[in-house]
């Protein structure tokens, strides 16, 4: 099942740019932190995630380029939840370099969490705990990001850096902060 995943994975990547549906499309890890920026935020127990982004072309200059996007992706945080979203958002590039473009953006998504660990419900019958059904919670996220990308060539590959925040997260806590730290790789079509 893994192999036919990852197949259709890269074919999907490979092939979308021939279709000029999207100047580019990208393939990114990435470590999740329910932290604010800063150190915190990337020390500690290894989070993974994964995400496909494509990026759409609207305005460009000499140095710059300005890109509708649209990202899916997940993460597993062990002791919490595991996520997976679909969104888009806006992402802003300046050539400082032949060599290195400078990113920053802003997105938004659907999310929907599933717990890592079993729910227990009291059976008023018997009096007894029965492991619950899971159907996962809807959220919306929103984030801010920069990095920067580097080549210039058709294979990019990048860092950016995201500030995300999830709502609702618990009665108690309706917003709670992510960041997530990421490397990847962009195949520009133009």
């Amino acid at each position: 099942m893994y192999k036919w995943t990852l197949l259709v994975l890269c074919m999907l990547f490979c092939s979308i740019g021939n279709a000029q549906i999207a100047d580019y499309v990208s393939l990114s890890f990435y470590h999740q932190a329910y932290a604010l920026p800063g150190p915190a935020s990337w020390q500690g127990t290894l989070h993974p995630g994964i995400e496909i982004g494509a990026g759409k072309t609207f305005r460009e200059s000499e140095k710059t380029s300005q890109f509708f996007t649209a990202r899916i992706g997940g993460y597993y945080h062990e002791k919490i939840e595991t996520g997976i979203y679909l969104g888009g958002g806006y992402s802003f590039e300046y050539q400082a370099l032949s060599w290195l473009n400078l990113m920053a953006g802003a997105d938004l998504a659907y999310m929907h969490t599933f717990h890592t660990k079993s729910l227990y419900t009291l059976d008023p019958e018997s009096g007894k705990y029965m492991e619950a059904k899971q159907f996962g919670r809807p959220h919306a996220l929103g984030g801010v990001g920069i990095g920067a990308g580097f080549g210039g060539g058709a294979w990019q590959p990048f860092i950016r850096y995201s500030l995300r925040l999830e709502t609702p997260f618990v009665i108690a806590t309706p917003v709670i902060p992510q960041t997530a730290l990421e490397v990847g790789i962009r195949r520009t079509f133009n």
